[in-house]
């Protein structure tokens, strides 16, 4: 059986970039033209307010099935109750099935408080300065016994990665012992149901491999995060200095001329999958042009998604 996926991560409407609903609209678009099973969304879409209604109303309206893990940047104006209540999430962690794969939406949006290292709800930025990207032991509670409910192979989506990644401040501080939790597992049920976890958060496109389970880092789907050194002076030649007002972030970014994602295609029986993907351009002066080194830890900055092909 084959199942396809196509995900993708950090449209970044709010505050960020004009063209979102266009990129969306396309993801979409790319999403029936591949027969895909399902879209996959790994958060910092918009801020739920009714002045960007109309992003939840075209994810709301999808007709294919469609999933999301909620992104730090969701919370920046609105608490997670707003949040899911507009994009139609059941909650803020969940699982469901696609065909003959299980996959479970986790929540990594949460800070710790020390020293008594009690965990909090983001909720209208108040994560800023904090221990971030944590999980509290309920939820990892929760996915224990997910996984002992299902049968099937099983997936992970979140939004910050579960792996350290070469940026350890921005990784889920739970990922010890998440992964400790998902080796126990597999090991009880004697064969690798759990073997792959997919995040978005870093606007990179990477893979890892830890202890044979499968990290896949999704790219945006619309710039390279750069921040303040980096940042444009003057609007480029796409985004007029009337959008760079509107949307004042855009200039710490390196946008992507095309939007960026991947294509998951499952096939079980021999249990491989293959990741394929749009190789896009910068819209302006790229970020080693404008003086980055191209890298983030140890993952190149690209604009576009690398093809892929192991057997889990």
């Amino acid at each position: 059986m084959e199942v396809k996926a196509l995900i993708f991560a950090d449209i970044h409407y709010t505050g960020i970039m004009p063209d979102a609903i266009g990129r969306l609209k396309a993801i979409i678009e790319a999403a029936r033209r591949e027969q895909a099973d399902c879209i996959l969304c790994l958060g910092d879409t918009a801020w739920s307010k009714p002045e960007f209604r109309d992003i939840a109303d075209i994810w709301n309206g999808i007709e294919l099935p469609h999933y999301m893990a909620l992104g730090n940047h969701d919370m920046d104006r609105n608490s997670k109750e707003e949040v899911t209540a507009f994009y139609g999430l059941p909650s803020n962690y969940y699982s469901f099935d696609v065909k003959g794969l299980h996959f479970a939406a986790l929540d990594t949006n949460y800070f710790r408080r020390e020293p008594d290292g009690e965990v909090f709800d983001y909720d209208h930025a108040n994560y800023a300065g904090q221990i971030t990207d944590c999980m509290p032991q309920a939820q990892l509670d929760w996915l224990a016994e997910d996984l002992r409910a299902t049968e099937k192979p099983t997936i992970l989506l979140s939004h910050a990665p579960l792996y350290d990644d070469g940026e350890p401040a921005a990784c889920c501080k739970e990922r010890e012992a998440l992964h400790r939790l998902l080796l126990d597992h597999n090991r009880q049920r004697g064969w690798k149901q759990a073997f792959l976890s997919c995040n978005g958060h870093m606007h990179l496109d990477s893979l890892a491999d830890w202890d044979g389970i499968h990290y896949l880092e999704i790219n945006s789907a619309s710039n390279q995060w750069l921040g303040g050194e980096y940042a444009l002076l003057e609007p480029d030649e796409t985004f007029s200095a009337a959008q760079h007002e509107a949307y004042d972030c855009l200039r710490y970014t390196a946008p992507f001329r095309d939007p960026v994602y991947a294509l998951l295609t499952f096939d079980l029986e021999a249990q491989t999958l293959r990741v394929t993907g749009p190789q896009s351009s910068y819209i302006g002066p790229t970020p080693m042009e404008r003086g980055h080194s191209g890298y983030v830890g140890t993952a190149p900055l690209t604009a576009g998604t690398a093809p892929r092909f192991f057997r889990w």
